[in-house]
């Protein structure tokens, strides 16, 4: 599995040019005094203005089409699975309470926010009078102030068997905690009735992709996922203003 190097790796850079008018009295105009036209630089393609100033490969990357707007959550067809995202609170502890995957199988579910916390933690402030056992459970607990962001069924073919229909998630990494956590894409399984699915190793979810966060520092940050009719994935990294091709 790679992520698409040199010509095969797809950056997109947008930045846009900002520009300040000044109306004066027009009393105060004078004619200017003329002067030589200054030297301007050969303007660079829109797709690339915004980027960093560096050289190498990365200035010989083309741009790829942004993908839509995400949406809040993504649905299986084979089996009308809709998996909602969730966030949980800030500021009750480093560790808890985690980020969690919920699924939803009926309308009006109640998954705890703001009572309760990853299915067994009762919100200090508001969970009074209330508890966990009124709410929908999780799905599966993704780690504290994980940030899952995008959240996508791997429907395409690209990839091996043991992918498809799988759930391909970014975890877009805490911003409070004093050890980082998340910067990373991972892989959830499914059972045929949508439950997790175990690893061979026993875990629960399988990092496809990492290195974003190095020596407790982010020098990137997953943001989103897409899959391509050609079943290669798009994802998004806010961190770099840059989009990545994922192929097998």
């Amino acid at each position: 599995m790679n992520l698409c190097s040199s010509t095969r790796r797809s950056l997109l850079l947008a930045g846009t040019i900002g520009s300040l008018v000044v109306v004066w009295p027009l009393a105060a105009q004078q004619p200017p005094a003329p002067t030589a036209p200054a030297p301007t630089a050969e303007a660079p393609p829109p797709w690339a203005q915004g980027r960093p100033a560096q050289e190498g490969a990365a200035m010989k990357l083309a741009p790829v089409t942004p993908p839509p707007i995400p949406t809040a959550a993504d649905q299986l067809p084979t089996s009308k699975l809709t998996l909602p995202r969730g966030f949980k609170r800030d500021w009750l502890s480093e560790d808890a309470p985690q980020d969690k995957l919920n699924r939803m199988t009926k309308l009006g579910e109640h998954f705890g926010f703001p009572f309760c916390h990853q299915g067994n933690l009762a919100d200090p402030e508001f969970g009074w009078g209330r508890s966990c056992d009124e709410f929908t459970k999780p799905a599966l607990l993704l780690g504290p102030h994980s940030a899952p962001l995008g959240l996508r069924f791997y429907t395409g073919k690209m990839f091996p068997v043991s992918y498809r229909d799988a759930i391909i998630l970014t975890r877009h990494g805490s911003w409070n905690r004093s050890n980082k956590i998340g910067g990373d894409v991972v892989v959830v399984r499914l059972n045929k009735d949508g439950t997790i699915k175990p690893n061979e190793d026993g875990s629960l979810f399988e990092r496809l992709i990492s290195g974003f966060l190095v020596n407790n520092n982010y020098i990137g940050r997953p943001t989103d996922i897409e899959v391509m009719n050609d079943g290669s994935l798009l994802i998004s990294d806010d961190f770099n203003g840059a989009v990545y091709r994922l192929t097998y």
